[in-house]
């Protein structure tokens, strides 16, 4: 199954937290992209079987306008697509789905 996760988590990016363990175990055995949504540069790295994209950006909104736009030309189809927050993220999951 392929899977799309979208979160604000940035603790996500350090592949030795606790939290990137956690989703680790969440999903095993999927291919699964993690999009860290977050100010600052972006990150493109592979943990196991986990794809980590942050696309970077100024501010919020450059972050969102990005994402959705990187996240379109990617054409990419997942089976599910988890948002792991109900306002931005939620709205950027519905959006691409």
């Amino acid at each position: 199954m392929r899977i799309l996760s979208l979160t604000l988590d940035p603790l996500l990016l350090d592949p030795a937290s606790i939290a990137m363990k956690r989703q680790h175990a969440y999903y095993r055995g999927h291919e699964t992209t993690l999009v860290v949504m977050r100010v600052g540069s972006p990150v493109d790295f592979q943990e196991k079987a986990i794809h980590i994209q942050s696309f970077g950006g100024s501010s919020k909104a450059t972050v969102f306008r990005k994402t959705f736009f990187a996240l379109l030309r990617n054409r990419t189809q997942y089976d599910l697509v988890i948002a792991q927050d109900v306002l931005w993220v939620g709205l950027l999951g519905h959006l691409i789905k």
